[in-house]
């Protein structure tokens, strides 16, 4: 090799050390997530229960000045009450004034830690390794 070579080798090393650890800084800023829209939802028909909809709508505009209305709108038709009941230990009931409430007692939860991503830790396959056949 050269030493042009060797110079661009080395600026190409040095520019993908510095993107890795970019890479790390922003997943540790990432580990320390907020409750996000859902589980806000959960706490606001817990807390302000019974709301209707437009009432939990307001409630997220106030919690979230940053977000869309429209796309809180859609994740609270969404969440409110066939998914929330999927996921959650408690149910989500509307009474006869279109009002939700919560049937059950909401455990509480802390906020999520994400982990870190394991990319290319995946076992790579080769043909021919596997079981035989009989």
């Amino acid at each position: 090799m050269d030493s042009k070579e060797k110079k661009r080798l080395e600026a190409a090393k040095k520019a993908a050390t510095a993107k890795v650890e970019e890479n790390k800084k922003l997943a540790a800023e990432r580990k320390q997530r907020k409750p996000g829209v859902i589980a806000a939802i959960i706490d606001v028909i817990n807390t302000k229960g019974p709301i209707t909809k437009a009432g939990i709508l307001e409630e997220l505009t106030t919690r979230f000045p940053d977000r869309k209305p429209e796309s809180m709108k859609k994740t609270i038709n969404c969440q409110v009450p066939s998914f929330i009941n999927q996921r959650q230990p408690f149910r989500v009931k509307k009474n006869d004034n279109n009002e939700w409430t919560i049937d059950g007692e909401v455990p509480k939860r802390e906020p999520e830690e994400k982990p870190e991503t394991t990319k290319g830790t995946k076992k790579k396959v080769v043909k021919g390794k596997g079981k035989k056949k009989k």
